[in-house]
């Protein structure tokens, strides 16, 4: 505003986003970011093998391989999901902000200069 542009942004924040990560892709990303082999050693126990179970009231379903997707509710969840989509930005040619499954993209420029096709 104060260098009279505007900013037209796509505010995205994506459904059970944190449900989807692969975890093969995952430690791709981690071996490709040079994280340390005791690291991915770690992340790799933590997520794969692990099992899951519905309760309601005193019943409960029987146990179940987790497949896919960072725990949620803990303190690692959004780190290794801001670890999974960290190229985003390399795909897109604006602006790009995440945290977790949120994601701005953006452009400011002169009224008369906003590209929206591009954005």
């Amino acid at each position: 505003m104060n260098n009279s542009e505007i900013i037209i942004a796509i505010f995205a924040d994506y459904s059970k986003a944190f449900d989807t990560v692969n975890y093969k892709t995952l430690i791709g990303k981690l071996i490709s970011l040079k994280f340390s082999k005791a690291f991915i050693h770690l992340i790799s126990n933590y997520l794969f093998e692990r099992q899951q179970f519905v309760q309601v009231d005193d019943k409960r379903s029987t146990k179940r391989k987790v497949k896919f997707g960072v725990p949620q509710g803990s303190i690692l969840g959004p780190v290794l999901f801001n670890l999974y989509v960290s190229d985003m930005s390399e795909h897109t040619s604006s602006p790009c902000l995440q945290f977790a499954d949120d994601t701005t993209i953006y452009q400011s420029s002169k009224v008369c200069h906003i590209d929206i096709d591009k954005l």
